[in-house]
């Protein structure tokens, strides 16, 4: 069962999910269902996958810090739709081993995982798009109370007020 919400912090559902470019953040240019769609800024260095964070609740696995569970990777461009492998071995940095029920495949974030940039780099059109498809997500994010309401909890009416 998560947390109940406490005079310092409060619990939301939302994720959070954004990317990090040069430490310049964006939000998703769309969320439909599990998958949220980000444009894709061209000559980026550096790349983070960013989203709150919490902890499982039966914490069976250690305590292990979770974000999102992201079940596939997708870029899209001018000449068709790229798959990058959840297996990848450069999705390692914020990035927990993936995890296997048949033939379906997930690999957890811990709330701040680097993509690297050269798999971003897919067929030099512009604009390119980055479909993250979430496998799961945890039931509730512990939220600071001075972090001011997402952007889901505000189209959902919840409040900041603890």
């Amino acid at each position: 069962m998560p947390q109940a919400d406490t005079a310092d912090h409060r619990m939301v559902g939302d994720p959070a999910l954004r990317l990090r470019f040069d430490g310049r953040e964006c939000r998703p240019v769309s969320i439909e269902g599990a998958i949220h769609t980000f444009a894709v800024p061209p000559g980026f260095k550096q790349v983070r996958l960013i989203s709150r964070s919490g902890q499982a609740e039966p914490a069976a696995d250690g305590e292990r810090v979770l974000g999102v569970a992201v079940g596939r990777l997708c870029l899209r461009g001018m000449y068709g739709l790229r798959e990058i492998a959840l297996d990848h071995p450069g999705l390692k940095e914020g990035f927990y081993a993936c995890e296997r029920q048949g033939a379906v495949m997930w690999r957890w974030s811990n709330g701040d995982a680097r993509l690297p940039a050269d798999l971003l780099d897919y067929d030099g059109s512009q604009p390119i798009l980055l479909e993250i498809h979430l496998h799961a997500r945890l039931p509730a994010y512990r939220v600071e109370v001075d972090e001011g309401v997402g952007t889901a909890d505000k189209a959902a009416g919840r409040s900041a007020v603890a």
